[in-house]
C-alpha cells in the first residue's frame, strides 16, 4: 500500500507542477514585455506515440496576435512560458519560414540567448527555447508580423506509468490554456501500432480516437478536442504490452544501443496487506496557483486504479463553519467500480478553507471508532500556523494520535505566499507549513511531497 500511496503523492504533485506557470505573450520586443498582449493559438496538433518507456510527444503550435489592432507592417515577438511532466526530454524544436522548416540547434543557455538577441537585433528568423531558472521553458519567436502567425513544433519524451494492463502518459493540453482567442483547432493524433493497441484518452473528454488518411501523416488516428476540455493535462492510455510480465526493447541508432526493460515484480514475495486510507483536504486558494478542482479531479481518476476491493478509504473536508465534513460515516469499501461510483457525482467538494487541528482530530476520532489503524493522506495549501508554532503543532498532532495506529503521509501543493531561506546566493522558497508535515511524516513513517521538494521524502519512525 505504501508503494501505491507514493505513487499517488507523486501523480498529484507532478500533476500540480506543469499544471502552473503557463503563459503567452506578444509584443514589440523594443516595449517593456510587461505591455505586451496575450497570444491566440490558432491551431494544435499534439502527435503521440509510445516508445516503451517514455513516449514521444509533438506539439505543432500555431501563435498569432488575433484579436488586436496590428497590422501587418507591426513587427512582433512571442513569448510563451510553459512546463512538462518532470522527466521529460526535449530533443528537438522545429520553426517554419515560408514554406521551409527550419530544425533548432542545441547549444548552450548563454550562447543560445546571445546568438538570438543578435538575430532579434538584425530582425531576422530565430526561434529560442530553454529552461528558466526557476523552473518551465520558456519558447521565444521573432519576427511575428502583426497580421499573420508563426508555426513551431516541439518534440519531447515524456514518462509512462505501467499498471498491470495499461501504460499512460500525461498530454498537455493545458499549455494551451493561456490563448487569448479560444477558437482554433485542437487534434490529437496517434498511429495504429499492434505493439501498442487500443489508444484512447481520459474518461473525463468526450472525443474518441477516429481513423483518417493523409499525404502527411499516412493511416492515423485522430481526436478533436474542445476549448472547454483544456483546463487540465489528459490522460493518453494503450494497452501494456506484457509479455509474462516482462517488456523488454533495444534501439539502435548508428553505433548507439539503447535499451528499456519494464516488469511486474508478480513473483516476488508481496508484503503490502490491505490498509485504510483517510484523506484530508485542507485548502487555501490564495496559496496555490493549482485549483482545487483540478487536484479533486484528478484524484477521482487515480483512485480507481491505485485501490482493490481488499482496501478501504474515506475522505474528509475542512469547512468554513469550523466544521469538518466526512464523505461518509464509514469506511467506503476501495473496490474501483464502487469507489467510481461514490467519487463520480461529486462535483468539488473541497472548500476553501483551513483548520489543520480540527481537521486531523475529526480524522482520529473516525479512526478510532473504526479499528483503530489507518493512512492519513493530507493534501493541504494551507497557511494557517505561523513558524514560532510549528513545535507546539507537531506536539498536538502527535499526541492526538497516541493510542491509534496510523502512518501520515503529505502532498504540500502551497506554491504562492510562501517565506524564504538564504542558501549561498540564493534565496529558497518555503511553504508556511514545511516544517510540520516533515515532522508528522518522518515521527510517522509516512511520505511527504512538496512542490520545492522535489522528490518524495520517506520518513523513519523514531
Amino acid at each position: 500500500m505504501k508503494k501505491s500511496i507514493a505513487l499517488l503523492l507523486s501523480l498529484v504533485l507532478g500533476h500540480s507542477l506543469f499544471c502552473q506557470n503557463l503563459d503567452l505573450r506578444v509584443g514589440d520586443p523594443d516595449w517593456w514585455e510587461s505591455s505586451w498582449e496575450a497570444g491566440t493559438i490558432d491551431a494544435a496538433v499534439f502527435t503521440v506515440e509510445p516508445k516503451g518507456i517514455y513516449t514521444e510527444i509533438g506539439m505543432y503550435l500555431t501563435i498569432s496576435a488575433d484579436g488586436y489592432w496590428y497590422e501587418k507592417q507591426d513587427t512582433l515577438e512571442i513569448a510563451f512560458d510553459f512546463n512538462l511532466p518532470k522527466g521529460s526530454i526535449i530533443h528537438d524544436s522545429w520553426l517554419w519560414i515560408g514554406d521551409d522548416i527550419i530544425k533548432a540547434d542545441i547549444r548552450d543557455r548563454w550562447s543560445a540567448i546571445q546568438t538570438y538577441e543578435e538575430i532579434v537585433d538584425r530582425r531576422r528568423d530565430p526561434s529560442i527555447l530553454f529552461v528558466k531558472p526557476e523552473g518551465g521553458y520558456q519558447l521565444r519567436i521573432y519576427p511575428l508580423a502583426g497580421d499573420e502567425s508563426r508555426t513551431v513544433k516541439i518534440t519531447y519524451l515524456a514518462p509512462t506509468r505501467w499498471s498491470s494492463s495499461s501504460v499512460s502518459t500525461l498530454l498537455p493540453i493545458n499549455l494551451l490554456a493561456p490563448s487569448y482567442l479560444k477558437n482554433g483547432n485542437i487534434k490529437v493524433i496517434t498511429f495504429p501500432n499492434a505493439e501498442w493497441p487500443n489508444p484512447k484518452l481520459s474518461d473525463n473528454l468526450v472525443p474518441v480516437f477516429e481513423p483518417a488518411t493523409d499525404p502527411l501523416w499516412g493511416d492515423y488516428l485522430v481526436a478533436d478536442i474542445d476549448w472547454d476540455e483544456i483546463t487540465e493535462p489528459a490522460v493518453f492510455e494503450v494497452d501494456a504490452p506484457w509479455n509474462d510480465g516482462v517488456f523488454a526493447s533495444k534501439l539502435d541508432d548508428g553505433d548507439d544501443h539503447f535499451y528499456q526493460l519494464a516488469f511486474q515484480p508478480t513473483n516476488l514475495p508481496q508484503t503490502n496487506t490491505p490498509r485504510k486510507l483517510a484523506f484530508l483536504f485542507d485548502h487555501q486558494s490564495n496559496n496555490a496557483s493549482f485549483g482545487s478542482a483540478n487536484l479533486f479531479n484528478f484524484i477521482k481518476q487515480a483512485l480507481p486504479n491505485l485501490l482493490t476491493a481488499d482496501d478501504a478509504f474515506n475522505m474528509f473536508f475542512t469547512r468554513n463553519n469550523f466544521e469538518v465534513e466526512r464523505l461518509s460515516q464509514d469506511w467506503i469499501s476501495g473496490d474501483p467500480a464502487m469507489t467510481q461510483q461514490v467519487l463520480d457525482p461529486l462535483g468539488n467538494p473541497v472548500a476553501d478553507a483551513a483548520d489543520i487541528e480540527r481537521l486531523f482530530f475529526d480524522a482520529y476520532d473516525f479512526i478510532a471508532n473504526h479499528g483503530g489503524s489507518a493512512d492519513i493522506v493530507l493534501f493541504s495549501s494551507s497557511a494557517e500556523y505561523y513558524p514560532w508554532w510549528n513545535n507546539s503543532i507537531v506536539e498536538t498532532l502527535l499526541n492526538g494520535a497516541s493510542n491509534l495506529d496510523i502512518t501520515i503521509h503529505v502532498v504540500n501543493f502551497q506554491d504562492l505566499n510562501t517565506y524564504y531561506e538564504n542558501s549561498g546566493n540564493t534565496s529558497i522558497p518555503i511553504p508556511q507549513h514545511d516544517f510540520i508535515y516533515k515532522a508528522l511524516t518522518a515521527q510517522t513513517g509516512g511520505i511527504y511531497a512538496g512542490k520545492y521538494q522535489r522528490t518524495a521524502y520517506f520518513g523513519k519512525t523514531s
